[in-house]
């Protein structure tokens, strides 16, 4: 998911504030260089964060104050359902 800050171009609240989240099995090497790359094509830093489907839930299920941040601010999905990440 892509923040809705981010989307419309807004300043970050904090520095903590995650602009891509991707959850699953990811190849860090590659998401790190489509992600420099995106940056590049945006001229603007894209602070991303990476998590396994297990970490996530279970983050969720703690009330993480991380992931609540998260999924507290607007997003639009970029692959999955919005339901299926909140709930």
């Amino acid at each position: 998911m892509l923040s809705g800050r981010y989307l419309r171009g807004l300043p970050k609240k904090s520095s903590t504030d995650v602009d891509l989240l991707v959850v699953g099995n990811i190849v860090l090497p590659e998401l790190s260089q489509l992600v420099k790359a995106e940056e590049v094509r945006r001229e603007r830093e894209i602070n991303y964060t990476v998590m396994t489907e297990e970490e996530f839930v279970f983050r969720k299920r703690r009330r993480d104050p991380f992931a609540l941040s998260i999924l507290e601010g607007s997003c639009s999905m970029i692959i999955g359902d919005e339901e299926e990440l909140v709930s």
